[in-house]
């Protein structure tokens, strides 16, 4: 049986995932009982994604692919397509922001992790096949200057309830 809220809307699904260091949240709205296996299907494929994009793309797992073009072990093509990408991407926003954004570490090993989680959490989303489905996700993040309040990043259509 479907949950209603206190004004006769249908309870959001949601969803806390721990994954590539951070912590993404889904708040999936509108979830009647008959969509319910078809919305559950696609939050599990959105985060077998965003598991399968930390196997990729963590610069702290030596076997990700990141890791071991890194090391030399691989070549650009020998990667899968989506690091191609998210390194191209990566170039694009060098180019862009001339240079003050840049994808390696001192030294030229490759860290696209400036980039990645953000592209991962627009790319994974769990609104794939579900009609136009509100979704939201958000990034939770610690501020690199030392600040202890947390900064929330979130990808949400622009016509999603707030």
């Amino acid at each position: 049986m479907t949950s209603y809220s206190e004004y006769g809307e249908p309870e959001p699904l949601r969803h806390v995932e721990h994954v590539m260091g951070t912590v993404f949240s889904f708040d999936l709205r509108e979830v009647h009982d008959a969509d319910r296996p078809r919305v559950l299907a696609a939050l599990d494929g959105a985060v077998v994604g965003l598991h399968r994009v930390d196997e990729l793309f963590s610069t702290y797992r030596r076997d990700s692919q990141i890791s071991r073009l890194g090391r030399e072990e691989l070549t650009l093509s020998q990667c899968e397509p989506e690091v191609r990408d998210v390194l191209e991407l990566c170039e694009e926003f060098t180019y862009r922001s001339d240079g003050w954004f840049t994808p390696h570490y001192a030294g030229g090993r490759p860290d696209p992790t400036g980039l990645v989680k953000g592209w991962a959490g627009r790319t994974r989303r769990p609104d794939a096949g579900l009609g136009g489905r509100r979704f939201g996700v958000r990034q939770r993040r610690r501020r690199r200057t030392g600040a202890r309040r947390p900064v929330a990043g979130g990808h949400r259509r622009p016509d999603a309830a707030r």
